[in-house]
């Protein structure tokens, strides 16, 4: 026989914790479980691995830039730190430079290349004050950037820009 033991609520979802005489396969919501799904599980987790592996060693810069993207704010300094201990300083945000988002920059002095920070991944910097920079872009001076910005670029992102150096 089948009973449940324990209900528990994560979210907006119960979870249930089901205890049975026999093992064996069964489905639940649409997806085969018991003794084959941690089999299918484990192999999906080593896919994934093998997907992220390959790049983060074949090519470090497009895949540090690919992660710096797309994790979360609070986690981007763990990620600045492994790049500098893999050997490549990232590169702080530059108002003529820099792209949307993190991107590799080619023929940094030095020889190298680099992975530089993206305007947008400034927080509080949207896409659209992006876009309004980048329109406007090469700034010759800090007052050049003031008369040319355009209406999208507030003084708050001029704030965040400043306090973060991409005038520098």
């Amino acid at each position: 026989p089948v009973e449940i033991t324990s209900i528990v609520y994560v979210g907006v979802r119960p979870t249930y914790t089901v205890v049975m005489s026999a093992p064996h396969n069964w489905v639940g919501n649409g997806i085969l479980t018991a003794n084959s799904f941690n089999r299918a599980h484990a192999y999906g987790y080593a896919i994934i691995a093998y997907w992220c592996a390959w790049p983060k060693v074949k090519r470090p810069l497009a895949f540090t830039a690919a992660i710096l993207s797309t994790v979360d704010a609070d986690r981007v300094p763990d990620f600045i730190e492994e790049a500098r201990q893999r050997g490549f300083t990232p590169l702080g945000p530059d108002i003529n430079a820099s792209e949307q988002r993190f991107a590799v920059v080619q023929d940094v002095p030095g020889g190298a290349s680099a992975v530089r920070y993206g305007i947008t991944d400034i927080k509080g910097v949207g896409s659209s004050a992006f876009d309004a920079l980048a329109a406007a872009r090469p700034y010759i001076s800090f007052d050049d950037f003031i008369e040319r910005r355009g209406t999208k670029c507030n003084s708050a992102d001029i704030d965040k820009l400043v306090r973060i150096g991409a005038f520098d």
